[in-house]
């Protein structure tokens, strides 16, 4: 699949870089993770490369700046969308208001190079902090799943969508998964594997034809989209039905998970 080897290539790359700049300065105290759809390994070809450089105490801050700077040269030099941020185990276990994005990025961590004893700490913990605080970060997350269908009219049903945001997209498949490690009691049995591929093969499409993180599915991508070899249907009036099929699936799982969430939530 595309998007694991991407992941694989990328792992290496990132690997190599902090090895020679972070890791070679500092082998205690630092650890490299890789978080969202990176830590996922669902990188698609222009996605952002999402890495938390994890320290185990806030005075390293400082002294990490110059080697920190040489490490994320080293990935824009590679042409890579490296979006990384630098943070401490205590301040990952703290709701963050105005950056929940952060929490919900280590839903996904994943342990790449570094001081593995700063990590264990995260991890050891992170369990405690979803007991603690999980019933707020699912109400959190079913708010502003809510808010981006309201910014889409409350339907899946656009002439161009966007793959990755409106309903029935890519974002409804992250927030069942998020909401799957929240609440693993109320995890979906829903068969949604064909409907991943369809939607995941497409946004794969939508990058490489556009050479950038461009998601929009317009009138002349959907044409083109039919005539791919991993489409099934030959014409874009049947290809463009399948991928509303698949849309509607999704949608309809991601609102069942809402409704769920909520009643669960409010029970806490």
């Amino acid at each position: 699949m595309v998007q694991r080897e991407l992941s694989r290539v990328i792992d290496a790359m990132a690997k190599q870089a902090f090895s020679s700049t972070l890791g070679a300065a500092f082998p205690q105290g630092v650890a490299m993770l890789a978080v969202g759809g990176f830590g996922r390994k669902e990188l698609f070809p222009y996605s952002d490369i999402d890495i938390l450089i994890l320290l185990s105490d806030e005075k390293l801050s400082t002294s990490i700046k110059e080697p920190l700077s040489e490490f994320v040269r080293q990935l824009w030099d590679a042409d890579l969308r490296l979006s990384h941020s630098v943070h401490t185990a205590e301040e990952c276990l703290v709701v963050h208001d105005q950056n929940i994005e952060l929490n919900i990025s280590l839903l996904d961590r994943r342990f790449l190079l570094g001081d593995q004893d700063v990590f264990r700490t995260l991890d050891n913990r992170f369990a405690f902090f979803l007991t603690k605080y999980g019933p707020r970060l699912g109400r959190e997350l079913c708010e502003m799943t809510r808010a981006r269908y309201e910014k889409f009219q409350d339907t899946l049903f656009h002439l161009e969508p966007d793959v990755k945001e409106t309903p029935g997209a890519l974002r409804d498949l992250h927030f069942i998964h998020w909401l799957s490690i929240l609440h693993p009691e109320q995890r979906s049995d829903a068969a949604l594997g064909d409907a991943t591929a369809f939607i995941s093969a497409l946004r794969c499409f939508l990058h490489y034809r556009a050479g950038r993180d461009r998601n929009v599915l317009d009138f002349e991508s959907q044409d083109r989209a039919s005539e791919e070899a991993y489409s099934t249907e030959k014409t874009p009036e049947l290809w463009i039905r399948q991928y509303f099929h698949n849309a509607r699936a999704i949608y309809r799982e991601a609102r069942r998970t809402d409704r769920k969430s909520t009643r669960l939530n409010s029970s806490h």
